[in-house]
């Protein structure tokens, strides 16, 4: 299952970015659960429990108490596998990405076409490593017997 999440805390963006979501998953024909956070307090919370428990997090930068930014670095002491897409109405912060290995970076209103090339990128590297390992380590295992 891919779990994705939506962390705005503008509820007219989020709502928007699920249902477009949905549309690029649905097309995808994957299993996915979509959880939306509108703080990123809440996220944090959630996230330090389980961060295994996350795939993609579709983030603003502008938010009341902890930016984007730096929840993105609070993110990445616990989990370099993660993928992350800024979507924010601030261009001011595209360099600041960077520092966090996001995997793009996308201005409000959300390009849908651009959001689902990004989507499925993130989407394809983490599970393409995954089976790839996979299969490395059953060739490993068949040539040990």
């Amino acid at each position: 299952m891919y779990r994705v999440v939506i962390c705005d805390d503008e509820q007219t963006f989020s709502d928007m970015q699920e249902e477009v979501c949905r549309a690029i998953l649905d097309k995808m024909d994957i299993e996915y659960q979509i959880s939306v956070f509108a703080s990123s307090a809440k996220f944090m919370d959630a996230f330090t429990e389980q961060p295994e428990k996350f795939d993609l997090i579709l983030l603003d930068i502008v938010m009341n108490g902890v930016d984007g930014i730096e929840l993105a670095k609070r993110i990445r002491q616990k989990s370099e596998d993660v993928e992350i897409i800024f979507i924010t109405s601030y261009q001011d912060y595209v360099f600041q990405g960077y520092d966090v290995n996001a995997c793009g970076y996308l201005m409000k209103p959300v390009d849908k076409q651009k959001l689902e090339q990004l989507i499925v990128k993130a989407y394809e590297k983490q599970f393409k490593e995954n089976m790839l390992i996979t299969q490395l380590s059953h060739t490993d295992s068949a040539e040990k017997r």
